[in-house]
């Protein structure tokens, strides 16, 4: 029997349910043992259980994922999230490529592994559509839509999410352990099919994954209203001697409005992107310093007698190496300008002749101040 799979991806277990297509009723439970780094064979196991789904719906359990406040500009939902992915280690425990999304007017930020993440929903798209995934403290947000904090049912431990006017503003582990629910509408992967709905905007999906759900869901769409017309249709004129003819006609002019409607939509999804990028790129133009505004600051600060041999540039921080009369006096005159933080000293100075003249080596670091 088809219908639609709800799946919590968990430490130990593929667990979930299978829907009926056309209410929300459960068909029957799910409960796969799998090891996370050897997906495969879960994943086998369960097609053979489950043979034809209509798609599937997924929770990724808080096990698999790293969670972060965040405070960014205002942007766009998947520019705000492509901000976090650039730099993951800014705002995560890994350095790693990562998925990341953020629920939409919320200051929490979820990450997962991208190549395991990849690995797994590949694996599962070729047994049925993957609609949605979603991070299960924000598809369980679909069960307990109150305010207040509740616990989000997990096998290893207890993550308890904070929602404050309907925004979720807090996830926090508790080091005791919850078991998981009994009741299948209580879980993660209920949630997400109760969100079914909702924006894709905030979900672990790539952005070509959401068009692509976005296109199929526009396809049924368009199958039913067409296949609506086509049955209004069809009723209408089951007593007329030209019905055959008007039901040909019917199906070419669907047929011609499908493949007339396909450039539309490529040339709209190319220009979201377009849009997307653009406004990434204008972010983060305008939250990158000036070198050369810092280098002649530095110049300007600098005595006639020092020579600076090397300077090095990280993001606001800086190093500069060489030397002065007097290595131990630019500390100071660095340090006295507004423009300068955390100046200080990397190594000792060593003091040399230079001709007749004594020199002293230095190398300083140093913190150029954004701009207000």
């Amino acid at each position: 029997m088809s219908g639609r799979v709800v799946l919590e991806l968990t430490p130990v277990a593929l667990r979930g349910a299978v829907v009926s297509s056309w209410r929300r009723t459960t068909l029957h439970t799910v409960n796969i043992a799998w090891d996370p780094q050897q997906p495969e064979g879960g994943v086998a196991a369960l097609r053979a259980a489950v043979p034809d789904a209509d798609g599937v719906w997924v929770a990724v359990s808080s096990a698999f994922l790293h969670v972060a406040m965040t405070d960014l500009p205002p942007a766009p939902g998947e520019a705000r999230e492509a901000m976090v992915a650039l730099e993951p280690d800014r705002y995560f425990a890994t350095s790693a490529p990562v998925r990341v999304a953020l629920p939409p007017d919320s200051p929490v930020a979820f990450a997962a592994d991208a190549a395991w993440l990849d690995r797994v929903l590949h694996l599962l798209g070729e047994w049925a559509p993957v609609m949605r995934v979603e991070a299960a403290p924000v598809a369980a947000l679909a069960i307990h839509p109150a305010d207040g904090e509740f616990a989000v049912p997990a096998d290893h431990e207890s993550v308890l999410v904070t929602v404050r006017q309907g925004r979720l503003t807090s996830v926090r582990r508790s080091a005791t352990a919850a078991g998981a629910p009994t009741e299948t509408e209580k879980t993660p992967a209920w949630g997400v099919l109760l969100r079914e709905d909702a924006p894709l905007t905030g979900t672990l999906m790539t952005s070509a994954e959401r068009r692509q759900v976005r296109t199929r869901l526009w396809r049924g769409v368009a199958t039913a209203v067409l296949g609506a017309a086509a049955a209004l249709a069809f009723c209408m004129f089951s007593f007329d001697r030209a019905r055959e003819r008007t039901l040909q006609a019917l199906s070419a002019e669907a047929e011609r409005l499908t493949q007339e409607v396909q450039p539309a939509l490529a040339a709209q999804q190319t220009l979201l992107l377009r849009q997307r990028e653009a406004e990434l790129v204008r972010l983060t133009s305008a939250n990158r310093p000036d070198p050369s505004a810092a280098l002649a600051a530095v110049s300007a600060l600098l005595p006639r007698d020092a020579v600076v041999l090397n300077a090095r540039v990280t993001g606001n921080a800086w190093q500069i190496d060489g030397t002065a009369a007097n290595a131990a006096a630019l500390v100071r005159v660095l340090d006295a300008d507004d423009r300068l933080d955390n100046v200080r000293t990397l190594s000792a100075s060593s003091r040399f002749r230079d001709g007749r003249t004594t020199r002293e080596s230095f190398s300083i670091a140093f913190d150029v101040r954004s701009s207000p």
